[in-house]
């Protein structure tokens, strides 16, 4: 790609701008959390989590997040009342599995309408589906 500009001006090449708000993050493993929450930082949103012993819905309804990323492994991975809830929030869900349930877990992302992607997983593949949540 050739970009072109007039001499006197300078040419300014910035990403697009990043998302800005809150992202639930579900994860039954710490090192799980701890990645996605990097991720989700990375991308631009303020990770967030439910507090010690707050219902999964609570936690919705406190934090009010743009999307939820969910391990396969969280029990709120399957459940379609958690979907149907975020999806009156305006929130979309994102699953996440290991490579040993991507079956299943893809399965599951298509009864529930949520989108989903393996791990392990790059920075950019991430932030690709994580934007491509935000527009939908």
């Amino acid at each position: 790609m050739q970009l072109t500009q007039p001499e006197h001006q300078s040419l300014s090449l910035s990403p697009a701008s990043a998302p800005s708000g809150h992202a639930l993050i579900l994860a039954s493993h710490a090192d799980t959390l701890e990645l996605l929450g990097d991720f989700v930082t990375r991308s631009g949103l303020v990770p967030t989590h439910p507090l010690d012993d707050e219902p999964v819905e609570q936690a919705v309804s406190r934090i009010r997040p743009r999307v939820a990323i969910v391990d396969f492994d969280h029990p709120s991975a399957t459940s379609r009342r958690f979907a149907r809830l975020l999806g009156v929030m305006g929130a979309r869900m994102v699953l996440c599995a290991s490579m040993q349930r991507t079956s299943e877990a893809r399965e599951c992302a298509l009864k529930t309408g949520a989108l989903y992607f393996p791990l392990p997983i790059t920075y950019r593949d991430f932030d690709l589906v994580l934007r491509t949540a935000l527009l939908l």
